[in-house]
């Protein structure tokens, strides 16, 4: 007899308990490959204003099994994420308009949720790349847009808490205690920014491998690198990294000074 799958209670309570909650109940709600309990669970994810307790070590996205089907299936997973993030966000800027200096570490667990979901939405779509050879141009906008949104995110999630929540918090609390809850929070960006370009690398070297075929008559072509000024351009990578990079520098000057 298979075993009983957990409820979507349970697997949102034990998400929101800790960072390793929230990495293990993905694992077994994405292991189940049911879209349906994926959207539910995804739409009901929660990560709270306030915590209790202490953390334990979150494992990697990178060790999550990645197990895709296609790309219609994938928009809906990713319009679900779509959802968990927005909420987030919010939680984010209630952060800003609610300044509590015992809420720093809430509000920068939710930051690196977000930014884990960002990188699971970018490695399941290199594993859908990665599962063929050929894509329609309707496949390839859609793999460009939903690579462009998870690198959205991050930045304006990076952009939030270390401009708008650090001045809200420098404005209403001593400002060394403030550097000091903020203090490992330049490290943790650097290290998000080093994991997401080095997945973007992955989709240049699968991008130069694989074709989109163009409704007939026309041939195959190599997917373009650039499109509209998104993320698949170098010059607009280039400045995107620019901007987080100047966000964390920025952070960093504040904390250490």
């Amino acid at each position: 007899m298979a075993a009983k799958r957990p409820s979507i209670a349970s697997l949102v309570r034990d998400a929101g308990a800790s960072e390793a909650g929230f990495v293990t109940a993905l694992g077994v709600i994405l292991a189940e490959k049911d879209t349906d309990r994926f959207v539910e669970f995804a739409t009901r994810l929660n990560q709270p204003l306030r915590m209790e307790g202490s953390e334990e070590e979150a494992a990697g996205i990178d060790t999550l099994e990645i197990d895709v089907s296609d790309f219609e299936t994938e928009a809906i997973y990713a319009a679900a994420l779509n959802k968990f993030n927005a909420r987030h966000m919010r939680k984010i800027k209630w952060h800003i308009s609610h300044p509590d200096i015992d809420t720093v570490g809430p509000g920068i667990r939710i930051y690196r949720c977000i930014a884990r979901i960002a990188e699971l939405r970018l490695r399941r779509m290199i594993a859908l790349l990665n599962s063929k050879e050929v894509l329609n141009p309707s496949e390839w906008g859609l793999a460009r847009e939903l690579m462009n949104c998870a690198y959205r995110e991050f930045r304006d999630s990076t952009e939030l808490v270390t401009q708008t929540w650090l001045e809200s918090l420098f404005d209403n609390f001593e400002q060394d205690e403030v550097r000091t809850r903020f203090a490992e929070l330049p490290n943790v960006i650097d290290s998000w920014a080093d994991r997401l370009s080095a997945l973007r690398d992955e989709v240049e070297s699968r991008r130069v491998a694989m074709a989109v075929q163009p409704p007939e008559p026309y041939p195959t072509v190599r997917p373009p690198r650039y499109f509209g000024g998104d993320l698949m351009a170098q010059s607009a990578w280039k400045h995107y990294w620019g901007e987080v990079g100047t966000l964390a520098d920025s952070l960093r000057q504040h904390v250490e000074y």
